[in-house]
C-alpha cells in the first residue's frame, strides 16, 4: 500500500449523480487531469448483473445534470461537447449510440427540466448590448466606466455582475425539436418544477429585487395559459420558500423554507404544499436537525444536493446532517419520520430505481474516497457495487471520533486522524495540525478529506472540531455564536485540542500548528492573536477586519449583521471582534493563502493581516493565487490546488 500523496488527487476519481434504470445504474466519473489543468467529468454505467463498467460519453470538461426521461427510453444531459465548447443539453438513447445535442444556443443553457415525454424546458441568458463591442471598448484609449446602482453588484465565482443581459426559459418539443419562448425577465431566475400536464410552473427570484436588503427567495406558480404568477408565501411571509418535490400524482409538493429566525442560520422545515388548494403546512417544525447535506470535504465534485424521493403519494426518502453524519430518513405528510440509515457515511447522492425498493446512492467515508452503491430500503442494507479507486493501492487512515464537554457541560464532537505509522520517523513523538472548518455553520464529518489524508501521511496527528456554530448537532449549537464571534467558539477548540492531547500523549506539544480556511481563516488569525501555542500557522481565505469585510465581500454586508448582529454604526464592535486588532500580540509565524478572484472573503483581508505581521516583524509569506476564487481548495483549477497543498507542507516544514 502506499501512502496518499498529492497526486492522489489526480489518481482518484469520484462518482456523482446515480440513476438507476433495470439493471444498469449510470453515473458522472470525475477526475482531476494535471496535463490539462482540468476537471474531466464521464457518463458511465454499471451492470448490476454483469458488473460490466461502461462508458457512454466522451470525458469533457462539462457532462453534468444527468436525468432520466419521463418514458425511461433515453438519458438527458448538459455538455459542452460542442464546437464552440458551450453548455448545451443532450438527449442519448438507453439502446446506444451518439448523444444527440437538443439545443443551439448562442451562450449556451444553465439549467433544464422535463414536463412530460415530449415537452422539455431549459433556461439561457444573452446580452442585450453588444457585448464584443463594450469589451474592444474597454481596452481602447477610452475605457468605459462601470456603473454600480445595485447593493449586491458582484458574486464569488462570477466576479462583476453583469445588468445589461436578458434572461429566458424556452419550451423544447422533444418530438419536432422545435423550441418556444416561455418567460423573459431583465434579472436572474430559475425555474424549478413543470407540471407534468403543463397548466403551471414554479420559478423563483432574489427576494432583493423587490427591497435589496431582503434575504432569500420569492417563489411564485406561474400560469402556463395565462401568464399570471401567484406568490407561494409561509405566513408572515418573512420567510423563504423553496420547491424541492412533487409525489407521483403530482397532487402534493415539497416544499422546504427558513422563517429566519436565526437569520440564514436556521434550521429548514418541510412544508407540503396542496395543489388544488394551495395550502402550506409545516411537515416537522420541531425536528431539530439540518435537512441536506452540509459536510464539508475537498475530494467530491460535480455533487448535486441529495434530493428528496418519493416512495409513493404520501411517504419520501430525505437526508439529515446529524453529527457529521448524513443519515437517510423516510417521512410522510402526516409529519410522521424515522431513520432508516446512520451510518458513518456521508451520502452524496441518490436515485431511486423507477417501481423497485432500492435507491442507488454514491457515497463516502473517511477511508473510502467515493463509491457507488445500493440500498434497500426494507432490508436497510447499503451495498458497495462499484469502487473507481479499487485499484488505486493508496492506505487511508482511519480517523478516530472524539467527544468532549464545552463549557456548559454540553458535548462537543470531532475526529482525530492520526499519523500513518511508517510516516513518522518518531512513533512516540510526532507534531499536529488543529484544522478549522469554514462556514461557520458547516461541519466536519464521516467523508474523505485528502488533505487529511496527506498531512497523517506526512506525519502529522490531524484535529478536525466541531466548536459551537458548527452545524449538524441542533439549532440551538448552529446559532449559539451568533453576535459572539472568538468567544465560546474559540474556547471550544481550544478546549478540544487540550482534550486531544491529553488523550494522545505521543504527540509533540511543542510542534504544534493550526490552519483553516474562510471562518476557520477567521479563527487561525484570531487564535494566532491570542495565543503563542503553535508554532506555525496558515491561514487561507481568511477575514481578518469586520469593518472592510462588510463593504467589500460579495456578502458582506448580509453576513455581518447576521452573524454578529452589528452593522457599521457599531464599527467599535466590529472592531473588538476583527484579528486585525489583536495581530500586534501575534508571536506565530504564519502563512497567508488567497485567491485574488474571491469575492467572498476578498483579497484586502489577507493582504491587511499581511501587512499587521510584517509591522510586528513576524515570519510571514502572502501568496495570491491567479484565477481562483473563494473554493480554491476545492475546485480550484488543478496547478493551484496542488501547489497551495505544497505551500503548507513547506511553510510547517520551515517551522518544524
Amino acid at each position: 500500500m502506499k501512502l496518499v500523496d498529492i497526486q492522489a488527487l489526480e489518481q482518484l476519481k469520484s462518482v456523482s449523480n446515480p440513476i438507476q434504470v433495470g439493471k444498469l445504474i449510470f453515473f458522472i466519473e470525475t477526475e482531476l487531469q494535471m496535463d490539462s489543468n482540468h476537471y474531466v467529468q464521464t457518463i458511465k454505467s454499471y451492470h448490476t448483473e454483469t458488473e460490466e463498467v461502461k462508458v457512454w460519453s466522451p470525458g469533457g470538461t462539462v457532462n453534468q445534470h444527468l436525468t432520466l426521461s419521463t418514458d425511461q427510453r433515453y438519458l438527458f444531459f448538459i455538455s459542452n461537447h460542442t464546437e464552440d465548447k458551450k453548455a448545451q443539453l443532450f438527449r442519448m438513447s438507453l439502446e446506444g449510440g451518439a448523444a444527440e445535442q437538443l439545443t443551439k444556443v448562442p451562450k449556451g443553457i444553465s439549467h433544464y427540466l422535463q414536463a412530460n415525454d415530449h415537452s422539455i424546458y431549459y433556461q439561457w441568458s444573452e446580452a442585450t448590448q453588444d457585448k464584443e463591442g463594450a469589451e474592444q471598448a474597454e481596452k481602447s484609449e477610452k475605457p468605459e466606466a462601470v456603473i454600480v446602482e445595485d447593493l449586491t453588484y458582484k458574486a464569488d465565482g462570477a466576479g462583476y455582475l453583469e445588468y445589461d443581459k436578458a434572461y429566458y426559459l424556452s419550451n423544447l418539443d422533444l418530438n419536432s425539436l422545435k423550441s418556444e419562448q416561455i418567460m423573459e425577465r431583465s434579472k436572474p431566475f430559475k425555474v424549478n418544477f413543470v407540471a407534468r400536464d403543463e397548466n403551471y410552473l414554479l420559478w423563483f427570484e432574489s427576494r432583493s429585487y423587490h427591497d435589496e436588503w431582503q434575504l432569500g427567495e420569492n417563489l411564485y406558480r406561474h400560469n402556463l395559459s395565462n401568464g399570471e404568477d401567484t406568490l407561494i408565501a409561509i405566513p408572515p411571509k418573512k420567510g423563504s420558500i423553496s420547491f424541492v418535490s412533487a409525489n407521483p400524482s403530482q397532487t402534493d409538493l415539497l416544499m422546504i423554507a427558513n422563517t429566519f429566525d436565526y437569520a440564514f442560520v436556521t434550521l429548514p422545515v418541510l412544508y407540503r404544499y396542496e395543489v388544488a388548494t394551495g395550502q402550506l403546512t409545516a411537515i416537522n417544525p420541531e425536528f431539530d436537525h439540518y435537512i441536506g447535506d452540509i459536510i464539508v470535504a475537498d475530494f467530491q465534485q460535480n455533487k448535486e444536493e441529495f434530493p428528496i424521493e418519493w416512495l409513493d403519494d404520501e411517504a419520501f426518502l430525505f437526508i439529515v446532517t446529524a453529527q457529521g453524519r448524513t443519515d437517510l430518513y423516510r417521512g410522510d405528510i402526516a409529519g410522521n419520520y424515522h431513520c432508516l440509515l446512520d451510518q458513518p457515511l456521508h451520502l452524496t447522492g441518490g436515485n431511486i430505481c423507477p417501481g423497485s425498493k432500492e435507491i442507488s446512492v454514491t457515497y463516502s467515508s473517511v477511508s473510502l474516497p467515493s463509491a457507488l452503491g445500493k440500498f434497500d430500503i426494507e432490508e436497510r442494507t447499503l451495498t458497495l457495487v462499484y469502487d473507481p479507486n479499487a485499484t488505486t493501492e493508496y492506505h487511508y487512515q482511519a480517523a478516530e471520533e472524539i467527544n468532549y464537554t464545552d463549557s456548559t457541560g454540553q458535548p462537543i464532537y470531532g475526529w482525530y486522524l492520526p499519523p500513518v505509522e511508517e510516516s513518522s520517523a518518531n512513533e512516540k513523538s510526532h507534531p499536529a495540525i488543529l484544522y478549522i472548518h469554514g462556514g461557520p455553520q458547516v461541519c466536519y464529518g464521516e467523508t474523505f478529506f485528502h488533505e487529511m489524508q496527506y498531512f497523517a501521511a506526512q506525519g502529522y496527528g490531524v484535529m478536525m472540531l466541531n466548536p459551537r456554530g458548527s452545524n449538524g448537532y441542533g439549532q440551538a449549537h448552529v446559532a449559539s455564536i451568533l453576535g459572539d464571534y472568538g468567544n465560546v467558539d474559540y474556547q471550544d477548540l481550544m478546549t478540544g485540542l487540550d482534550y486531544v492531547l491529553e488523550q494522545h500523549p505521543e504527540i509533540d506539544q511543542s510542534h504544534l500548528y493550526v490552519a483553516g480556511g474562510s471562518y476557520g481563516g477567521f479563527m487561525t488569525n484570531w487564535i494566532v492573536g491570542h495565543t503563542d501555542r503553535f508554532r506555525a500557522a496558515c491561514t487561507q481565505r481568511c477575514i481578518s477586519n469586520w469593518i472592510s469585510f462588510y463593504g467589500t465581500s460579495d456578502i458582506g454586508a448580509f453576513f455581518v449583521e447576521c452573524q454578529l448582529e452589528r452593522d457599521l454604526s457599531d464599527s467599535e464592535g466590529l472592531w473588538n471582534l476583527s484579528p486585525l486588532k489583536y495581530a500586534h500580540q501575534s508571536k506565530t509565524p504564519l502563512l497567508i493563502l488567497h485567491g485574488r478572484e474571491d469575492y467572498r472573503c476578498p483579497l484586502e483581508q489577507a493582504q491587511q493581516m499581511y501587512i499587521a505581521m510584517k509591522k510586528k516583524g513576524i515570519d510571514t509569506k502572502m501568496i495570491e493565487f491567479p484565477s481562483s476564487s473563494h473554493g480554491l481548495s476545492r475546485n480550484g483549477l488543478p496547478n493551484l490546488r496542488v501547489a497551495r497543498i505544497q505551500a503548507i507542507k513547506d511553510w510547517f516544514k520551515k517551522h518544524s
